[in-house]
């Protein structure tokens, strides 16, 4: 903790309040060689629940708050269409250093978020264990951090990384990220690093853990009836733990799922996340949840190996199923014959003519 301390200075009252002037001050105090690896440090060792709470109680979640908005002050600020790419009036070597520090500081909030109680107040603000007064949200630094960096796969994989567990198994996170404008930065990144496995099957995730508890179970007809139930539960939820300022409370008529489709992430998921093998799984569970029509198939490597003709190709491809262990016949003879090559004899008398050589 006093390593970190010493590498990132904690914030102060008026840094709290958003002084630019303040702001710029840590920043230069910051140890640009020191801080990212702190930071890297702390996240490694974030494996289980007791080591987070441990480090939240050292003062982890002020260190990364810090971390974050230097991050993103250092990198520009990236535009809804997708332009940010760290590109500001600093040096080439500020920036350097601000996308390191903001890459470890999004990779510790990612693994933070393995707690509920935490994650749940990185999102919507409040008081932490290792302090009595109430905080703000990171939700808005983790944000603009993803949006500065738009073309950095590291960051852009940390930061849906961390909105996908924000996410997980809470209905009020996963309104606010939508009502922060998360959905489209989700979806944004998706379309830029289009090859990056590791965004995509990040990217599926935060649009999956989103739409499962605020967009209904699909009619099987490809509609999806949205459940009015879990968005008000959502709704009041993050009402009672976000700050004041928070829109979430005006959001009670909100349509996740329509929010998605009109975005685009229909067609992201099935022509991008779901042609690699790595994220294809989240895609497909993403779309469920959205409600669109979707099915599995599987190839038949076998078949389509020795397809012939002009529809040898679609033989092979068939709506699959996992394969249980004896459904298919073995592909090896279960005939014992005695191979000529060893120099001709039963077992026993091979067995008896090395024994005797010995």
């Amino acid at each position: 903790r006093r390593i970190a301390e010493r590498a990132i200075p904690p914030p102060s009252s008026n840094e709290a309040e958003g002084g630019k002037e303040k702001e710029a001050t840590t920043a230069t105090a910051v140890l640009p060689a020191l801080a990212p690896a702190v930071l890297s440090a702390m996240r490694v060792l974030a494996v289980n629940d007791e080591v987070v709470q441990a480090l939240v109680a050292s003062g982890a979640l002020d260190l990364a708050r810090t971390a974050l908005r230097i991050g993103a002050s250092g990198g520009g600020t990236g535009g809804a269409d997708g332009d940010g790419d760290g590109a500001s009036s600093s040096s080439p070597l500020r920036r350097r250093r601000s996308e390191s520090l903001a890459s470890s500081a999004l990779g510790l909030v990612r693994n933070l978020c393995g707690n509920d109680d935490i994650k749940t107040t990185l999102c919507l603000g409040g008081s932490s264990s290792s302090s009595n007064s109430d905080r703000p949200s990171a939700l808005p630094s983790i944000l603009a951090v993803v949006r500065a960096y738009r073309s950095r796969p590291s960051v852009q994989e940390h930061g849906l990384g961390t909105l996908a567990a924000m996410a997980l198994r809470r209905p009020s996170n996963a309104l606010r990220i939508v009502d922060e404008g998360g959905a489209s930065d989700v979806l944004t990144a998706m379309r830029i690093h289009r090859r990056v496995v590791p965004v995509q099957r990040q990217g599926a995730l935060a649009v999956r853990n989103i739409a499962a508890r605020l967009v209904g179970r699909s009619n099987g007809d490809g509609s999806g009836d949205t459940d009015g139930a879990s968005i008000d539960a959502a709704v009041a939820g993050a009402g009672a733990s976000a700050a004041p300022s928070s829109s979430v409370s005006s959001s009670v008529g909100i349509d996740v799922r329509e929010i998605f489709l009109d975005l685009g992430a229909e067609s992201v998921l099935r022509d991008i996340a779901g042609r690699h093998q790595g994220s294809v799984d989240e895609a497909y569970a993403a779309l469920r949840d959205l409600g669109c029509k979707v099915s599995m198939v599987k190839i038949d490597a076998d078949a389509l190996s020795s397809a012939g003709g002009a529809g040898g190709a679609d033989k092979a491809v068939k709506p699959g199923r996992t394969m249980m262990f004896g459904e298919t016949k073995p592909k090896f003879n279960p005939v014992f014959e005695e191979s000529r090559e060893l120099g001709g004899g039963g077992m026993e008398e091979r067995i008896a003519r090395h024994a005797g050589c010995g």
